[in-house]
């Protein structure tokens, strides 16, 4: 059986921001637009089944116009004072949407029971993040030694860890562990799907965003704690093409 991929937002979203045959101004590529891209190629080859959500879909779609700003870095509103800018930017804005449906059509849309993803959420997501996100602001342990030969070598590591723990609280205070309610969601309803739909079948969830697939401290322990709680694989798209 092929295994199954959870599509998130940040991969919908970067898999379609790409527009070359255009202005110079307005020509863009998402920086994970290969890697996205070539994930979902891999539905259309047959190597794995692609499956979102409703909130997924609508979430990516609100989203993909302040994507779009983002590469191109100029406002909407300095755009719509120049009128050949404007009119450029919205057939751009047209390629780029019809992309995304063209990416949404070859994956799987569930349905899923609210109930039970509230009841994942309530007691699951949100007390698995909270702990992640207290772990992370513990302060560590001094280490001691009471040979006086060995006490400059453990006063050396205390210092050392707690440089370490310094950095994880800036970059705690710039982008908690904690993600916003539709992302706790989105993981909620992958649960469900994983939980109650493909308990049996090779489970993934592609994402671009360190709430998911953290890959450096302190973001890298939430896909590991997702893969230990749910047996679910969190993964940047490019990681994929390695497991299936």
């Amino acid at each position: 059986m092929r295994p199954v991929v959870f599509f998130e937002v940040s991969v919908l979203i970067s898999a379609s921001v790409r527009e070359l045959d255009t202005e110079d101004e307005f020509k863009i590529e998402h920086p994970f637009y290969p890697q996205s891209k070539g994930a979902v190629n891999l539905i259309e080859r047959g190597k794995i089944t692609g499956v979102t959500t409703y909130t997924v879909e609508n979430q990516a779609s609100k989203k993909i116009e302040k994507a779009i700003l983002d590469q191109i870095k100029i406002e909407t509103q300095d755009i719509r004072q120049n009128r050949e800018k404007y009119k450029t930017y919205s057939q751009l804005l047209d390629t780029i949407q019809r992309k995304f449906s063209d990416n949404i059509r070859l994956m799987d849309r569930l349905r899923i029971d609210e109930e039970g993803v509230e009841d994942i959420l309530n007691n699951e997501v949100n007390l698995m993040y909270a702990k992640l996100l207290k772990d992370a602001e513990t302060p560590p342990e001094k280490t001691w030694s009471e040979s006086p030969r060995f006490r400059g070598v453990a006063i050396e590591i205390t210092k050392s860890t707690w440089k370490r723990h310094t950095r994880t609280i800036e970059e705690l205070q710039r982008k908690s562990i904690f993600p916003d309610p539709t992302d706790r969601r989105i993981l909620s309803e992958a649960i469900y799907l994983r939980k109650f739909r493909f308990k049996d079948t090779r489970f993934f969830l592609v994402s671009c965003d360190n709430h998911f697939c953290g890959m450096r401290p302190p973001y890298n322990e939430i896909p590991r704690e997702i893969e230990r709680k749910f047996n679910i694989k969190c993964l940047l798209p490019e990681r994929l093409f390695e497991s299936v």
